[in-house]
């Protein structure tokens, strides 16, 4: 976590970039593999939460539904990680979505404590203006790096 802290504060577009790639394999990777291999760690891990509300929700609710519950959550955190690589008031939303869900996630123990910091570094993000792209800043590298000719 104090990597990412740190990539973000020396170098705030890379982490920018980071955190967008962090939440596409999020919900790729974790999510949306949890939810079709073991569904019921999710439910169990709202029901150990250290709020009464969020157990009641996930016994009472996410329990009977666990696999749509968590395609819902992995549809977010694809929706916030490609609005964190675009520019300008979407990369805006994207780190004030993503801040959100992160606060909302600590309840679930002392485990996710940590991912606060990560929320006050999107929120130190969210002050910034990104005017290009993920894809437009990697085009201009490769456009800069073809645009080399080799001298020996």
């Amino acid at each position: 976590m104090l990597f990412v802290v740190l990539l973000c504060v020396i170098k705030p577009n890379a982490g920018r970039f980071f955190l967008g790639v962090f939440y596409l394999i999020m919900a790729i990777g974790v999510n949306m593999v949890n939810a079709f291999t073991d569904p019921s760690t999710t439910v169990q891990m709202g029901e150990a939460s250290l709020l009464a509300f969020y157990r009641t929700f996930f016994t009472d609710i996410v329990a009977k539904a666990p696999v749509f519950f968590i395609l819902l959550i992995a549809l977010f955190e694809l929706a916030m990680g490609l609005l964190i690589l675009n520019k300008h008031r979407r990369v805006k939303l994207g780190l004030l979505g993503t801040t959100l869900f992160l606060i909302l996630i600590t309840p679930f123990g002392y485990i996710q404590l940590p991912w606060l910091g990560i929320a006050a570094v999107q929120l130190y993000l969210y002050r910034m203006d990104f005017d290009r792209t993920f894809v437009e800043t990697i085009g201009a590298a490769f456009n800069k790096n073809k645009n080399k000719t080799y001298t020996p």
